[in-house]
């Protein structure tokens, strides 16, 4: 006995066309839909980046604080804290930090700026603008490693990369 049923039996294009237009169509329009929601995220890192450059330098600064060698004119920050002194200075203009040693009466006995030196009064407004570059400012107090005298280390670090 053969069945009948699949007996000349054609397979028409005519019934599946309408159906594989809708597919592509769906296809077509979630690709664009994912692209455009991809692209459309705006991925803002300078907050980011200026906690960790603030972290970083901290840390650097503070293990072992001793005054006297970070204030002589031989202090090298870049080999200390292990920075890429071509990322901090570069054309681009994206990073700024300065570390000041203040007494304990809050007198500025040493400063050092690097990087784009017009980030410091964008940090003072970096909350009302939002294109400007974000900050991190910190406070830590420090006590000197070889005469025992209290210091405050005081950072801001700021990042302009988008």
């Amino acid at each position: 006995m053969t069945n009948n049923f699949f007996y000349n039996k054609k397979a028409d294009e005519r019934y599946l066309s309408p159906w594989m237009f809708l597919i592509w169509c769906i296809i077509g329009v979630s690709i664009i839909i994912g692209v455009i929601q991809f692209y459309s995220v705006l991925a803002d890192a300078r907050v980011s980046e200026a906690n960790t450059l603030n972290v970083r330098i901290l840390d650097c600064l503070s293990q072992d604080f001793n005054y006297a060698a970070v204030s002589s004119m031989s202090f090298d920050i870049y080999a200390k804290c292990n920075l890429n002194k071509d990322v901090l200075e570069s054309k681009n203009d994206y990073y700024y930090f300065n570390a000041s040693i203040k007494d304990s009466s809050g007198k500025i006995l040493y400063s050092i700026a690097k990087g784009v030196l017009n980030f410091d009064v964008m940090c003072k407004y970096g909350k009302i603008e939002p294109n400007f570059a974000q900050c991190k400012k910190q406070s830590l107090h420090v006590k000197d490693a070889s005469d025992g005298k209290d210091y405050v280390l005081e950072l801001t670090t700021a990042s302009n990369q988008k």
